[in-house]
């Protein structure tokens, strides 16, 4: 990092000059530089003390000449006394739409699954349909574990088909469900494709089904205990 002085524009036409930790390597051509300033911007006043007041630097690379933006907080300060600085990322969020309950039994699913989401947002196509049926996996393993707790070491060690055939007999149409998304999955992992008018996309509707299904078991069970509990005696002091 570098650490310099820039001009910084107010709203209203004020500026004044600060120091700012800016970085020496450009985020496109990934050259070790020192940027070129282009203009410091805030749309708070020069005397508002918002700890939330914040300012963007216009920097350009004098490598590759590309444009980049940096963003600071005014009124709070780094361990070297400089703005502290804003973290940026241009990937819009990613709504995963994972039913709050699977993270009880899964959290690894929802991880996986999310970074599945990113690799496609990121024009990753190749890793993405690879992600899924990871996620997948741990998504039926970790149900599998759920309801037959005691066979933990025997699902977590066995291939994902033994386990749908084995643990899964009660739920036809889950069981539908997992066995053709691991099709499909496998065909992302593998050189020839034995399912080819099928894609990433079709693992995806799969594990969406898949998970609102688990999610309603899971609602289901919680609405037994709650049921369970309210039928017990009261013991009497």
């Amino acid at each position: 990092m570098l650490k310099d002085s820039f001009d910084v524009t107010f709203r209203g036409g004020s500026s004044y000059r600060t120091y700012f930790e800016i970085p020496n390597l450009c985020p496109h051509c990934g050259e070790k530089m020192s940027p070129r300033y282009c203009y410091g911007l805030s749309r708070q006043t020069h005397d508002d003390r918002d700890e939330n007041n914040a300012v963007g630097l216009l920097l350009q690379c004098v490598s590759c000449e590309k444009y980049f933006a940096r963003m600071f907080l005014l009124n709070q300060f780094d361990v070297n006394g400089a703005p502290k600085e804003i973290e940026l990322s241009y990937n819009p969020p990613i709504n995963a739409n994972i039913p709050e309950n699977i993270g009880t039994i899964s959290d690894s699913f929802s991880k996986i699954y999310t970074q599945a989401l990113q690799a496609k947002q990121a024009g990753l196509d190749q890793i993405y349909g690879m992600g899924l049926r990871k996620a997948l996996e741990f998504l039926v393993k970790d149900f599998g574990i759920y309801l037959h707790p005691k066979a933990a070491d025997d699902i977590k060690k066995k291939q994902l088909g033994y386990v749908i055939d084995k643990y899964f007999t009660e739920f036809t149409a889950i069981t539908a469900l997992f066995k053709a998304a691991t099709w499909i999955g496998n065909d992302e992992t593998h050189y020839e494709r034995k399912h080819p008018d099928k894609d990433a996309e079709t693992i995806r509707r799969f594990i969406s089904a898949t998970m609102l299904q688990i999610s309603s078991r899971l609602t289901s069970d919680e609405a037994m205990l709650m049921i369970k509990e309210s039928a017990k005696p009261e013991t009497k002091s």
